[in-house]
């Protein structure tokens, strides 16, 4: 009832505050409308920021997965190739130490695995090159150049010292300062080719001295007819001549001489045609070892007392096919040969005889002799022994170191074309005041192949110090040869 008793100004004025108190409701709601919209408008914003840095942040964890696989997928790639790759693979350090080697390096070296042999590795220059000189050398040109292709050389397999060949191709790597920190490279065992290379060359020099011997043989054949006929006119008419002197003057004495040279002419002409036509002759299927002791018997009678002879023959049965006469002739002359290279002292003269087999395992005998059951005679001699440079020629019709007069050359050249009418071969070891042996192979008759007390034996390959001689083909010279010295009686 109070209310009604108000009046109409104060109606008025709360009317009026009334409308400003809901006007400014109406504005602060109005502000929360636009703060609430502001709101929803920056969530919005960062709701779509986020859902873009999710889908980015997917992306790239995604990307990150599949970069790794690859990686992964590399890794094992490379790691297989290390692995399994049939050429060795390494990285050592300045210094010579071995840092890492795959599995075929490993097995080059002779060990089982990579943790074996890094320890065992300490100085690669004087442990693994045969001439530590090549490991500087390998340095220089990769201090020079930065990396090396096709660099040879012979090493040893580390833990069995066996000697190979091989061919490394090899880097340097650097530090961003320039300062050298590894090398890195591969490495090829090239043994085979080097063994094949050298074989080629040996056949290319038995080819040579194949045609040189034939050409020589023909040029003295042609020469020894002519001569022949030209000794037959001087000893014919130096005979007459001697028939009409008194016997004891000073004409018919040096008629006699004339006579005497004459004769040593002939014997000289029918070496050389012995030389130059070796397939004169009967060949016939003989026990060779009966024959060998036939020959020596003559010997002993003929050589010096003072050269204790002693045989090793231990082929009673087996045969061979061959003319007898130039069997003897080829022992006859290496015998006599090696008599007189102990003339100026006593000496040991030892000939042996017995069976071998020669198989493609022989790379030095294989080479030039098909594989077989061989004949192995040997002259050994306790002399002065020969120099490189005179085996590479004592085969050379008419090469001696005889004084003149004193000897023909023929010797040699002759037992050379014998062997090689029989598809054989002659193995030549000498030291310097060691003597020489001559090892002559003739194959054996077929006939006795199958039977016989005695089972061929393996053939030894010629040492070193050797120069191996084919009949047919050149004397072969084995790559490295020993000094010998220069004073020999060979001929």
């Amino acid at each position: 009832m109070r209310d009604e008793r108000k009046t109409k100004p104060q109606l008025i004025k709360e009317l009026c505050a009334a409308r400003r108190q809901i006007a400014k409701l109406q504005m602060r709601e109005k502000v929360l409308r636009r703060r609430h919209e502001e709101l929803e408008r920056r969530e919005m914003e960062r709701t779509a920021a986020l859902e873009e840095a999710n889908a980015a942040l997917r992306a790239e964890v995604g990307e990150r997965q599949r970069v790794e696989e690859a990686l992964r997928a590399a890794e094992q790639d490379y790691r297989g190739i290390f692995e399994h790759i049939p050429i060795g693979i390494y990285r050592s350090s300045i210094e010579g130490k071995q840092i890492r080697a795959n599995p075929a390096l490993v097995k080059l070296n002779g060990y089982s695995s990579e943790e074996e042999m890094l320890p065992a590795v300490n100085d690669i220059a004087t442990e693994w090159y045969v001439d530590p000189h090549r490991r500087k050398e390998f340095q220089r040109v990769l201090e020079q150049e930065g990396s090396v292709t096709n660099f040879e050389s012979e090493i040893y397999r580390h833990k069995t010292r066996e000697r190979i060949w091989i061919a490394e191709n090899a880097r340097l790597v650097r530090a961003p300062d320039g300062a050298p920190l590894y090398y890195e490279g591969t490495v090829q065992d090239i043994t085979e080719r080097k063994r094949a290379e050298e074989e080629r060359q040996q056949l290319q020099a038995q080819l040579f001295q194949k045609q040189k011997l034939e050409a020589l043989g023909t040029l003295a054949g042609g020469i020894a007819h002519d001569f022949n006929n030209i000794l037959s006119v001087i000893s014919g008419y130096t005979e007459l001549a001697a028939g009409t002197a008194p016997v004891g003057s000073l004409v018919w004495r040096n008629l006699q001489r004339v006579l005497e040279s004459s004769r040593r002419a002939k014997a000289l002409v029918q070496q050389i045609l012995a030389f130059s036509q070796p397939s004169r002759g009967e060949n016939r299927v003989i026990q060779l070892q009966p024959l060998v002791e036939e020959t020596l018997q003559f010997l002993r009678a003929s050589l010096s007392k003072t050269i204790d002879i002693r045989c090793e023959l231990h082929c009673p049965t087996e045969t061979i096919l061959a003319d007898p006469t130039k069997l003897q002739q080829v022992l006859m002359n290496l015998c006599v040969n090696a008599a007189q290279a102990m003339e100026r002292s006593s000496g040991i003269l030892t000939i042996g005889l017995r069976t071998v087999a020669i198989s493609k395992t022989q790379p030095q005998l294989s080479v030039i002799l098909p594989p077989g059951v061989y004949f192995e005679l040997t002259v050994s001699d306790t002399g002065c022994g020969m120099p490189p440079e005179m085996i590479e020629r004592i085969f050379e019709p008419f090469f001696t170191t005889k004084a003149v007069g004193e000897g023909s050359g023929m010797g040699l050249a002759i037992v050379h074309s014998v062997v090689h009418s029989y598809r054989g071969a002659i193995a030549v070891q000498s030291q310097p005041g060691q003597g020489s042996t001559f090892s002559v192979y003739l194959p054996m008759h077929k006939s006795a192949l199958t039977h016989g007390p005695n089972a061929a034996r393996p053939a030894a390959d010629s040492s070193p110090a050797s120069a191996l001689s084919t009949y047919g083909r050149k004397p072969w010279k084995v790559r490295r040869q020993s000094s010998h010295g220069a004073d020999s009686g060979h001929r």
